[in-house]
């Protein structure tokens, strides 16, 4: 049944010109070529940018003389349906499931056996962006060799690790970077990598096509160049993270766009957005700052607490995205604050393992005990998973919002020192998200 409101365009490989009394229609992304009759080219013309089914029958009867406006919308209307069904329209880009729970439902399918799933591992904390929010603190120390990193990579290869994520700092600050991304693929890991982006060129998008990575995450902060430049401090960064992201998209590298939404980019939401759409790109949209590792509180004042802002962000979302792929009221963790450590750890530039890269509880280090050893021995991990409900949470008392509450135990940690501290920045956020949910 054809969605008449649903707005759709034409897919960027088509091509098509009239000819007499037909049409050739040339669809370069599926290697196919189709004939139709001369009049669809009025169609077509409709959804050379986003259109719905209602607002083309609405054009072309002002353009035609029509006696029967119900057997015209019938007639037009199965057409329109063909090309969709042809790949030839292409719906408006609307992230409709949020792209980790497939992920959280296999990971949970392992209740009550502790297999290790999947793993962060931190590449280096060094960038080349001075991003006025960022949360990492560069201790300049020996970083992991690429050697040692692989050793790593194969022993979490036996213990059955699925999926890995490589990120920093700025991964490709490091030399070796696609040497240890490549021996990630020859053993078999599910890869996703963060990335700005900027120092990718050349035979650097082939190489990472031929890692066939699950996605390549760039963080972009605003589509206004001149806002996104002023939040990493690097002039010029918008161009070059662009260029990548295009490039990438270009030959079929799967990409997504991570954005912090701050009090200056408010308005920037839909424009980013669109932006992603016309790249072909998956969006993940996050309202949360969080503390440094260090416990510096100072980058949080970027926040968007007003209550005002917070719901127009909300607003664009609903109607752009139909589910946000970010962190909001009911994640369904079950009796969880957190999925981190029970099938899930992070590793750092240096070696030590957390649960997850945001919670600074240390559970082991790889210069004295394996990741094996750590996962299944760790004080620390199994002081963790023992306290990592609900009703361990402190000062929460009997909270209407609790099973929804936007609680991050690494920022508990960073800001109260205890990772199930309450803290009133995750309170004031839960408000103002179920206010703007419930408006």
């Amino acid at each position: 049944m054809l969605d008449k409101d649903q707005r759709l365009r034409l897919h960027p490989g088509v091509f098509y010109k009239a000819y007499g009394d037909f049409l050739a229609l040339f669809h370069t992304g599926m290697r196919k070529v189709f004939t139709f009759n001369r009049t669809s080219t009025d169609v077509l013309d409709c959804f050379k940018d986003y259109c719905s089914p209602k607002d083309a029958f609405s054009a072309l009867r002002t353009m035609y003389a029509i006696s029967d406006s119900e057997k015209f919308e019938s007639s037009v209307g199965a057409f329109i349906e063909e090309i969709i069904d042809k790949g030839i329209l292409q719906p408006e880009h609307k992230q409709s499931e949020n792209r980790n729970n497939l992920e959280a439902r296999i990971a949970n399918s392992f209740s009550g056996t502790r297999q290790l799933y999947s793993a962060t591992i931190e590449l280096t904390y060094r960038c080349n962006e001075r991003c006025k929010h960022c949360f990492i603190v560069d201790e300049h120390r020996p970083e992991l060799s690429a050697d040692q990193f692989k050793l790593v990579l194969d022993e979490m290869a036996e213990m059955g690790v699925f999926s890995l994520v490589f990120t920093g700092g700025e991964v490709f600050i490091r030399k070796d970077t696609f040497d240890i991304l490549e021996y990630a693929y020859s053993k078999g890991f599910v890869v996703d990598i963060f990335t700005n982006g900027v120092l990718l060129d050349g035979n650097d998008y082939i190489r990472l096509k031929s890692l066939w990575p699950r996605c390549v995450h760039f963080s972009l902060y605003s589509h206004i160049p001149e806002k996104h430049d002023a939040i990493t401090r690097v002039h010029g960064s918008f161009a070059k993270t662009l260029k990548s992201i295009e490039s990438c998209a270009l030959i079929g590298i799967p990409v997504n766009i991570k954005t912090t939404v701050f009090r200056e980019t408010v308005d920037d939401v839909a424009g980013l957005v669109r932006l992603a759409d016309s790249l072909g790109a998956s969006i993940e949209v996050g309202r949360g700052i969080i503390p440094k590792k260090n416990g510096d509180l100072s980058v949080t004042e970027f926040k968007v607490t007003e209550d005002n802002d917070y719901r127009r962000v909300s607003a664009v979302l609903g109607d752009l995205i139909a589910e946000v792929d970010c962190a909001e009221p009911g994640r369904g963790l079950g009796d969880w604050i957190c999925g981190a450590g029970e099938h899930s750890i992070s590793i750092n530039p240096y070696g030590e393992v957390y649960p997850c890269n945001t919670l600074p509880l240390k559970i082991g280090d790889l210069s004295s005990s394996s990741i094996r050893q750590i996962w299944d021995e760790s004080d620390e991990l199994k002081w963790w998973r023992a306290h990592n409900y609900l009703s361990e949470r402190k000062g929460c008392g009997a909270c209407k919002l609790m099973s929804q509450c936007i609680f991050c135990p690494g920022e508990a940690m960073m800001r109260t020192g205890d990772p199930l501290q309450m803290y009133e920045d995750a309170c004031l956020s839960t408000r103002l998200a179920n206010a703007s949910t419930s408006r």
